[in-house]
């Protein structure tokens, strides 16, 4: 009986992370225009200071995977992809109600990824507070 129990929370737990992979934001851009990729948390208000932002390319393959990265309430660049330099930005007026969005601007072919969003926040240990996947593709231009 707690071998069946167990079982079925393991299947659960499977299917529950099924569904979840398929909730992947899709983004449709031009070439040449900005981008927005969306990353909303909506848990309980969070203190700029204590957090870490990253926006990276769900690859392994990639060489370089950093797009942005926010440290303590300041942008860090030290880690970030060169095609990225000077192309993102995040909304500082949103951040602390949770919107850690990222505007991508000048979209290229070579922006065509998955990309996710990290927030962790340090209280003591360091913890995920939220994470979303986002894949940009590009409209074919006419």
């Amino acid at each position: 009986m707690e071998l069946t129990r167990y079982g079925f929370l393991l299947l659960l737990l499977h299917t529950m992370r099924a569904v979840t992979a398929l909730e992947k934001k899709i983004i449709v851009s031009k070439p040449g225009e900005n981008t927005t990729l969306s990353c909303i948390y909506q848990g309980r208000k969070l203190h700029l200071k204590n957090l870490r932002v990253y926006w990276q390319i769900d690859d392994d393959k990639e060489e370089c995977t950093v797009v942005h990265a926010l440290i303590s309430g300041q942008d860090n660049e030290s880690k970030q992809c060169i095609h990225f330099k000077n192309r993102t930005q995040l909304f500082w007026d949103r951040l602390e109600d949770g919107d850690f969005s990222l505007l991508l601007l000048n979209v290229s072919q070579s922006d065509e990824h998955t990309y996710k969003c990290i927030v962790l926040e340090k209280a003591g240990y360091t913890s995920m507070v939220h994470q979303e996947e986002v894949v940009l593709s590009l409209a074919a231009p006419v």
